[in-house]
């Protein structure tokens, strides 16, 4: 009797350990308001706030500029890849801008630190 019920929160331990590693996976999709898992995506938020990029604006513009091309960010957020090349020019037009590197860079130059 015992060892079945160790064997079975065994069982339990290792589907919590899948059920941590499942929960990573959607850490590298862009986050929602207010959850930040890095530096990057903090910067982000405040080219959000400062440019007034809606969410999905700030969403499409973070996969951007993580190097994701527009078939993937279409993929990622299951819309057209028309859809992302407008979300795309919309934000190039508010950033006043017109390459990734250019996004990267203006995202880089915000402090999260705000030294």
């Amino acid at each position: 009797g015992r060892a079945s019920g160790a064997s079975a929160i065994g069982r339990a331990g290792g589907a919590d350990v899948e059920t941590a590693s499942e929960k990573e996976e959607p850490e590298k999709r862009p986050h929602s308001p207010g959850e930040f898992r890095d530096r990057f995506s903090k910067q982000m938020a405040m080219v959000r706030d400062h440019y007034g990029l809606s969410a999905r604006e700030t969403e499409v513009a973070e996969l951007i500029a993580r190097g994701n091309s527009v078939a993937r960010i279409a993929e990622i957020l299951v819309v057209s890849e028309n859809t992302i090349r407008t979300h795309s020019k919309r934000i190039y037009t508010k950033l006043d801008i017109h390459k990734r590197q250019e996004l990267i860079e203006l995202v880089e130059s915000f402090d999260p630190e705000g030294r």
